[in-house]
């Protein structure tokens, strides 16, 4: 019995819940700005579920694939596909039903075009992020990193219907993550430097060093403080969220300019761990603005 729980725990810890707790956030603060205050109920559950469940499958064979990379690295070597515990077929076929079930969740419940998107975006990380880009250039994350930047999109188009691809709204959202993918990567990329040196993966750390990591770092962040306000410019955002987004922006940046300056570890650290409180806060402020 205790092999069995052991073992869903590792398919469970194969789908990294903490990633799509983040993108979740994300998507829940496009739900209550599209739905301008409180959402419907059923569709915003199925919008959510079946973008975890996309995100979920992506992930998975995302391991499949690493598993050789995450053998040599210590942050990745007790993965359960990279130590064995999980067969690769086993979980590319768990993987692939997952992302099955959330283009079928998303098709019949919310409509067709979420169930496109949630499904491209899952391509788009394994293939063009996990097998073409991240072995082979510094703008892995860069480019790779838009496949994490859809579940605004997906969201909003759910709760608006088709016509709201059109929309500013949701793809300011996107550009918000998409400018915050890199320079989050970039500082546990500094803090792992060995690790992806060692696993051959060329981080823009491991190939340019500190200097020009930690520029572009504090360079992101000041693009997403001004993304951030033109955001709002643009969206039926007041006040309250005006505010405390700068707010938030600005400790963001200000611990980019800290380790720009300063050019060490405990710096990074400070970065990479205050970029996913950053993160979620912009989408929780969303969510704030929308109810009051």
């Amino acid at each position: 019995m205790s092999d069995i729980r052991y073992y869903i725990s590792d398919l469970i810890s194969l789908t990294k819940p903490p990633i799509i707790s983040l993108l979740l956030v994300t998507a829940i603060g496009a739900v209550f700005l599209a739905s301008d205050g409180t959402p419907p109920f059923l569709v915003s559950m199925y919008i959510l579920l079946g973008g975890s469940l996309g995100a979920a499958g992506a992930s998975v064979v995302n391991n499949v694939i690493d598993r050789n990379i995450d053998k040599s690295m210590k942050r990745t070597e007790k993965r359960a596909v990279a130590s064995k515990r999980v067969s690769p077929t086993m979980a590319l076929i768990y993987g692939v039903v997952l992302n099955i079930g959330s283009f079928l969740l998303l098709f019949y419940t919310v409509n067709f075009i979420s169930a496109f998107l949630t499904i491209f975006a899952s391509i788009f990380y394994i293939v063009i992020y996990t097998i073409v880009l991240k072995p082979r250039t510094t703008q892995n994350i860069v480019i790779g990193g838009a496949a994490g930047c859809f579940p605004p999109v997906i969201a909003w188009v759910g709760i608006t219907g088709n016509s709201g691809l059109l929309d500013l709204s949701p793809w300011f959202m996107f550009l918000i993550i998409f400018l915050w993918t890199p320079p989050h990567f970039w500082a546990l990329g500094i803090l792992m430097k060995d690790d992806y040196a060692k696993a051959n993966i060329p981080m823009l750390p491991v190939i340019h060093g500190m200097k020009r990591v930690t520029i572009e770092i504090f360079i992101y962040s000041i693009a997403i403080l001004f993304t951030t306000v033109l955001f709002w410019w643009f969206s039926s955002l007041g006040y309250v969220f005006l505010v405390l987004s700068l707010l938030n922006n600005i400790i963001y940046s200000y611990f980019c300019y800290k380790l720009l300056i300063i050019r060490d570890r405990q710096a990074a650290r400070n970065a990479y761990l205050y970029s996913l409180l950053h993160l979620a806060l912009v989408f929780l402020f969303i969510v704030i603005d929308t109810l009051i």
